[in-house]
């Protein structure tokens, strides 16, 4: 997470959760924020990888035209019920792109996976909004906002990367 751009709170919020893995984390941040793309990296960071394409207990759910709905959750009960193998405490992780838009059967079929959280997994959820997540997985998991850089640090971290030229 050292080359992406986060706010201190935010940042803190993660090393938190990387020290002390929740089974389930949802991050919240507008539209735009990186949400996403730091959910694939706190994913690499717990399963203790530089690259997620051919892990095999690595599953990503993301929308793109379609809301995520039942049989996008179902799909991940088989995933669930594969045995991992490793030394590492956390071996599998379930990324969930926009829980905030998923259907209301999908949001049900999602609450009782994270009621009941398998030992080695770790659930990594997005949303745009904290209030069309519904109660009772918000109740479930652990949250972490997306806070926006300022310009200044925007500025700083850009040319701490790269020359002046080329900014």
């Amino acid at each position: 997470m050292d080359k992406l751009l986060i706010h201190s709170t935010t940042e803190h919020m993660l090393a938190d959760q990387l020290q002390s893995p929740s089974h389930a984390v949802l991050l919240v941040g507008p539209i735009g924020s990186g949400k996403t793309t730091l959910a694939r990296s706190l994913s690499m960071q717990l399963l203790g990888l530089a690259d997620l394409a051919n892990y095999p207990y690595y599953l990503e759910l993301v929308s793109t035209d379609t809301r995520v709905g039942i049989d996008d959750i179902r799909s991940i009960r088989g995933f669930m019920k594969r045995t991992t193998t490793g030394s590492r405490a956390i071996r599998r992780v379930c990324l969930i792109d926009s829980v905030d838009d998923m259907t209301s059967e999908a949001a049900n079929a999602l609450l009782k996976m994270l009621e009941e959280p398998a030992e080695d997994t770790v659930f990594v959820l997005t949303a745009a909004t904290q209030a069309k997540v519904p109660q009772t997985i918000l109740s479930r998991v652990q949250q972490v906002s997306i806070h926006s850089v300022g310009e200044d640090m925007a500025v700083r971290h850009l040319k701490d990367k790269y020359a002046e030229a080329d900014i």
